[in-house]
């Protein structure tokens, strides 16, 4: 099955920020659980890259403990290898978000993750409510969209940071073991992809300008089930969808190529 996906959207995301903003933080945390609405950060780990010449140049680091003030769970400690004992004198997450997060991040950062859309970012932004502040983070990009966007014609056996830095010659000198490493695997997937989307782009508008132009015949719609739902477009040059929950178009049709007029995402 042919499949694609809209890359622009990130691309021009990622263009915005390493063209027109100054710097970046890359981060990653461990907590005592899964529930953004409960759990706590047990540790903190970025970088702070300066934007030179669209290049990342790392300019700050922080990596700390933080004490939960409740137990870390064993399934946790073995997960993380983060125990009580580790953060027993580590500063509670008023300190630590006064003293050292807040003071790192700055003002209306511009952050960027790994896999994190709908939890570090979430639990990070309650964490700083949770003791009087605001987080209000300028530009945001989840790296894991980013490695399915460059990886949607390849073969890779999961969407792991290691997996793809691996994949993709990335992890030299780099151990997965250490919280600060995966916050750099993170940036160097994030100007890898940058160059990746640029010669997709230059591609695709090459290939624009020999395409013709489709005409819609008609719309339809598969409700699906968990929102796993998809949209069908017919046109004169056939039949093709895009699906909601994995954000790409896909066609049957092996010879198809994809119909840049219709941005669904």
């Amino acid at each position: 099955m042919a499949k694609w996906r809209d890359y622009r959207k990130n691309l021009d995301l990622i263009r915005e920020i390493l063209e027109n903003q100054n710097e970046i933080v890359f981060f990653d945390t461990e907590t005592t659980g899964l529930s953004t609405k409960t759990a706590k950060i047990i540790q903190f780990a970025g970088i702070k890259y300066k934007i030179i010449d669209k290049k990342l140049v790392e300019d700050k680091t922080l990596n700390m403990y933080i004490n939960p003030g409740i137990h870390i769970p064993e399934k946790i400690t073995e997960i993380t290898g983060i125990t009580d004992e580790m953060v027993k004198d580590a500063p509670f997450e008023k300190e630590a978000i006064e003293k050292s997060i807040k003071p790192f991040l700055g003002d209306e950062p511009n952050l960027c993750w790994y896999n994190s859309n709908r939890y570090d970012i979430l639990l990070l932004t309650r964490t700083y409510e949770d003791n009087g502040y605001y987080l209000i983070v300028n530009k945001r990009v989840d790296i894991l969209d980013v490695a399915r966007d460059i990886t949607v014609d390849e073969k890779v056996e999961n969407k792991k940071l290691s997996t793809i830095c691996e994949h993709f010659g990335l992890d030299t000198g780099l151990t997965f073991h250490d919280a600060l490493d995966d916050v750099r695997a993170t940036a160097r997937v994030f100007e890898y992809a940058y160059q990746v989307y640029l010669e997709k782009e230059e591609e695709d508008n090459e290939k624009m300008r020999h395409l013709k132009i489709p005409q819609v015949k008609a719309l339809k719609f598969w409700q699906g089930f968990r929102g796993r739902s998809r949209v069908y477009i017919v046109t004169n040059y056939g039949e093709f969808y895009y699906d909601t929950f994995k954000k790409e178009y896909g066609k049957q049709d092996e010879t198809m190529y994809k119909l840049f007029e219709f941005d669904l995402v």
